[in-house]
């Protein structure tokens, strides 16, 4: 008997009644609990169960009742089952990548924001604080009848690299503190049971909460080397073009 021809002019059966229309209720519910992170992989088990209990009544023992079209009913219902389960296979391998995808993304620029602080940090208090240094050594009174230009230059060096320096930390700790509360973020909505909702908001989220606090996070921290440079500037044009001997 071939299963797939058939010329019935009978009606097809009514929704309450109908496999096609039991089979898409089931799936709706499978769906609903996916989307919320929670594997239906008995459900799906039961429908196939319910799927070929109902081919054997129809195609073999003929005994369901009715004078419907059951055989179009249940070849459209296994149609619909089967575009459903090659759906959520794909779905779930898009869902397996964006887990991955976010997991490598938290991993990559957690850590190496953590790394590029503490280095920038480092680099910027031996930088900074070399010339702090300098500037209060000559300030101090530890040199005697120091140019006054230079005392003139040491004063805006040292202003200007202070102001830089805050500016360096304050830009390292406001990217940190905003990525270290992201990652929280991120790391709850691809880990245990994922709502898929909440996977594709992530980079909506990204964008509304951590995008524009690491443009301004980014702004200090650069501009702060401006700063720095700017100071170093113009206390070389205050020594160069400086009175010059000391009085």
């Amino acid at each position: 008997m071939n299963e797939v021809e058939h010329l019935s002019q009978n009606p097809r059966p009514p929704e309450a009644i109908s496999v096609e229309a039991s089979v898409k209720r089931q799936w709706g519910t499978i769906f609903e609990l996916w989307q919320r992170g929670w594997h239906a992989e008995t459900s799906v088990e039961r429908l196939n169960d319910y799927i070929e209990y109902q081919r054997e009544q129809i195609f073999v023992n003929r005994t369901i009742e009715g004078a419907f079209d059951w055989e179009a009913d249940w070849l459209a219902a296994v149609r619909y089952h089967d575009s459903q389960r090659d759906l959520v296979g794909n779905r779930r391998a898009q869902i397996d990548d964006l887990r991955k995808m976010w997991a490598e993304w938290l991993d990559r620029n957690y850590t190496g924001m953590a790394n590029l602080s503490m280095e920038a940090l480092r680099s910027m208090v031996l930088i900074d604080g070399a010339s702090i240094l300098a500037c209060l050594t000559l300030l101090s009174g530890q040199v005697s009848k120091p140019n006054p230009d230079a005392v003139l230059a040491a004063k805006v060096m040292i202003f200007f690299s202070i102001i830089s320096l805050v500016m360096m930390a304050l830009g390292h700790i406001i990217g940190f503190m905003r990525m270290d509360d992201v990652a929280s973020r991120v790391r709850g909505a691809i880990v245990g049971h994922v709502r898929h909702r909440r996977l594709y908001a992530i980079s909506r989220y990204l964008r509304r909460h951590l995008d524009r606090v690491l443009l301004l996070s980014n702004a200090l921290i650069y501009g702060s080397i401006f700063v720095f440079a700017l100071s170093a500037l113009i206390s070389a044009i205050i020594l160069i073009f400086g009175a010059g001997a000391p009085t």
